[in-house]
């Protein structure tokens, strides 16, 4: 105790107003909201791509499984600055994020999202959602359209 006064006294430690620490509690809590709402589109586009195409071993999914490992880590590690998580094994909690995730991804799907954003033809968005078809024959005919212009 009396080296941390000794330390204030000779001015080796900086001292930061109150509000330094709410801001920076606030940029986690945001960066945190920000990145479970990321790692929920990856999940809810990465399950429209497997029902819409059935390719799983494709190079997107895969990126976007490798992002989603990512991201997820990225909230355990946010997660971890926190009391509600830091006292309790990181199993726990990277299970219940895994398991939030893939259940709000699923939701996301039942209310069909991401073929609304299809609709759209957003320019930047658009060569996202044409992933292949299941259907072989319509598929073909995508291809020859393609090729034909």
């Amino acid at each position: 105790m009396n080296n941390i006064i000794e330390k204030l006294k000779s001015g080796k430690i900086e001292m930061r107003p109150k509000w330094h620490f709410a801001l920076r509690s606030i940029l986690l809590i945001l960066l945190t909201i920000l990145t479970l709402i990321l790692i929920l589109f990856l999940a809810s586009f990465l399950l429209f791509h497997l029902k819409r195409s059935g390719i799983f071993f494709g190079p997107l999914p895969f990126v976007m499984f490798l992002l989603m490992i990512v991201f997820v880590a990225l909230v355990e590690f946010l997660i971890n600055r926190y009391a509600v998580a830091y006292r309790k094994p990181v199993v726990y909690s990277l299970l219940i994020v895994v398991a939030l995730m893939v259940a709000m991804g699923l939701a996301i799907n039942k209310v069909h999202f991401h073929e609304k954003i299809e609709k759209r033809n957003l320019p930047m968005i658009k060569r996202f959602y044409d992933a292949p078809k299941k259907d072989p024959i319509r598929r073909d005919i995508e291809i020859n359209k393609r090729r034909r212009m």
